[in-house]
């Protein structure tokens, strides 16, 4: 299945670039090591992650070594990754 970052997703992603640019720049290769992996996973396996939010069929995929997870929903032939989420961050404040 074909991944899609939706527009929910952008600030998330740029704060990961920040993250591993300017804050743990040591990390930056391991984790987009483990982010394509995880995009990977996702795609050949869509139902792998646990759920998030059932009614409106969230699901949520720990990327492994990083603090961060896929907030996802299967659409169609695509996943729309909703979030980027930094797991360190305040989940009440987690809209998708």
């Amino acid at each position: 299945m074909k991944i899609i970052y939706l527009e929910s997703s952008l600030d998330d992603i740029e704060w990961v670039g920040f993250y591993y640019r300017n804050i743990f720049p040591s990390g930056k290769k391991e984790a987009i090591k483990h982010i394509k992996t995880a995009e990977q996973l996702i795609s050949n396996h869509p139902d792998i992650g646990q759920i998030y939010d059932d009614k409106k069929n969230i699901k949520e995929l720990v990327i492994n070594s990083t603090s961060f997870s896929f907030i996802y929903r299967i659409k169609s032939e695509n996943i729309e990754i909703l979030r980027l989420w930094d797991q360190r961050g305040n989940r009440s404040h987690l809209r998708v």
